[in-house]
């Protein structure tokens, strides 16, 4: 790593510095960080004053070992996470797959009924999110079972009605084809 600092007396004389460092001020920016380009090259300066104001420390780096650095971070970090994310994609898969479970055996159960079969669906062993659908389905099969009841007896009653006068027609059908004069 390319690191290099300064100290200064008062901000203008300087003390002492790193080997590397130029005899100028790393940055005219006197408190905090700043950029400053020096020898022909990038440079990240963070400056700062000691308590009494009397001597300013400025240490630099080159921004191209912080770059490298940063590559280097977030290529060690990016490895871990190429190697996570398949086997977190396939427990996803088997963790919704398992939670899907019990709505697809509901599924199942429904399509496995004929048309005639308006019994209530059994609930043990579903969770309890199902329940309410479950209980929707049950009075969906309620009422149709009781539209079916009250269509047979509707047709049940009309067959009887219509057994009275269709057996009176029969009686003088049968007397009128008996009989010698037309």
């Amino acid at each position: 790593q390319r690191v290099v600092f300064q100290v200064w007396k008062d901000g203008q004389v300087l003390v002492f510095r790193s080997s590397g460092a130029p005899g100028t001020r790393l940055s005219s920016v006197e408190s905090g960080f700043s950029d400053a380009r020096i020898g022909g090259q990038e440079w990240r300066v963070f400056s700062s004053w000691d308590r009494e104001r009397e001597t300013l420390v400025q240490v630099a780096e080159e921004h191209a070992a912080r770059n490298r650095i940063t590559a280097g971070i977030a290529l060690n970090s990016l490895l871990p996470m190429l190697a996570a994310l398949p086997l977190l994609g396939l427990l996803i898969w088997w963790v919704v797959g398992d939670g899907m479970r019990p709505l697809r055996a509901l599924g199942d159960e429904v399509a496995r009924r004929g048309p005639l079969d308006l019994n209530p669906i059994a609930v043990e062993g579903l969770p309890d999110e199902l329940r309410p659908l479950v209980a929707t389905l049950d009075r969906l099969f309620a009422r149709i079972r009781d539209s079916l009841d009250s269509e047979r007896r509707f047709t049940s009653q009309a067959a009887h009605e219509l057994r009275t006068p269709i057996a009176a027609i029969r009686a003088q059908a049968e007397v009128a084809n008996l009989a010698r004069d037309p």
